[in-house]
């Protein structure tokens, strides 16, 4: 739909999450050629934040559930959701599901931003844009290779 597209590319609203570079805005691309501005990868940032707790996690990324645990003081768990058709009218249980993994990322960002300006930390380590389905770190033109060593 147009304002999917709209808002996956408008680059004044942040899309937020662990593995998003590697999976969703990539197939996101794939699947319907749709380019995705200001994206924030969580597992880098918390990386940038707190490098003596994630040693060596930008070659691994960190889990949602471990990351709100660290910095939220809680457990987190989806459950499990069987295979489905996520194109379709989502049902309850999808939109419950779907809520559970947006509302600790949400949180989780928040609090990792607002450390990451208290430290003025350099946001070209974290932040992203998937255009035409390759990593680009600032504007429009895609990186040559999509390797992250800040």
């Amino acid at each position: 739909p147009s304002k999917l597209i709209e808002f996956l590319d408008d680059e004044s609203i942040i899309k937020a999450g662990v593995n998003i570079l590697g999976n969703f805005f990539s197939n996101l691309y794939r699947d319907f050629a749709v380019s995705t501005c200001s994206c924030i990868e969580l597992s880098y940032l918390a990386c940038c934040i707190d490098g003596t707790r994630w040693p060596g996690a930008f070659k691994q990324l960190i889990g949602l559930a471990r990351l709100v645990s660290a910095y939220e003081s809680c457990s987190f768990s989806k459950g499990k959701m069987p295979l489905s058709n996520w194109e379709a009218k989502l049902t309850a249980i999808q939109q419950h599901y779907a809520a559970n993994d947006a509302h600790p990322g949400f949180v989780l960002c928040t609090g990792l931003l607002e450390c990451a300006k208290d430290i003025k930390l350099e946001s070209s380590y974290y932040t992203f844009n998937v255009i035409k389905g390759a990593r680009a770190l600032h504007g429009r033109q895609p990186l040559a290779e999509h390797k992250f060593e800040p």
